[in-house]
């Protein structure tokens, strides 16, 4: 990744507009559908209750939470929609809700892209950029320009 020229937050930061980020989609999908699994690559377990749970994710990235709690809107096509609850294995979807933490980690690169460095564990232990993972005071911190302060 490093001669490709990104730069990885807290880790390797340079003089760039591209970052690499690890995304997490089940912690996405975990607000719609709680633990219940949405996936398979296995014929069978590609039950109508995971294709029901693939329903309620396309559902709920079009309702208001995801815009309180990333700060936009997605507006996905009928035929988008149909794609993603349709298909068994969830590659798509997946990218998708991966799709939705870089985005949001994109809009914070004044802040580390939402990546707090907690006792160090940013650095050495890695971060998925999501908004539910941040200390609750992060946010008051940062909006400050201060650091949030060690937990």
């Amino acid at each position: 990744m490093l001669k490709a020229g990104v730069g990885i937050p807290l880790l390797s930061v340079r003089n760039t507009d591209r970052y690499v980020v690890e995304g997490y989609p089940a912690l996405v999908a975990r607000r719609f559908v709680g633990k219940q699994g949405y996936k398979s690559d296995i014929p069978k377990k590609q039950t109508p209750q995971k294709e029901l749970a693939r329903q309620k994710i396309t559902d709920g990235l079009l309702r208001g939470q995801l815009e309180v709690e990333f700060g936009f809107r997605m507006d996905l096509s009928a035929i988008t929609i149909a794609e993603l609850v349709a298909e068994p294995g969830a590659d798509i979807l997946d990218a998708v809700l991966c799709a939705i933490q870089a985005a949001w980690s994109a809009s914070r690169q004044h802040m580390d892209c939402g990546i707090p460095e907690v006792n160090g564990m940013g650095v050495w232990e890695g971060w998925i950029p999501d908004p539910s993972l941040l200390p609750q005071d992060y946010e008051f911190y940062a909006n400050l320009g201060l650091s949030s302060p060690a937990l």
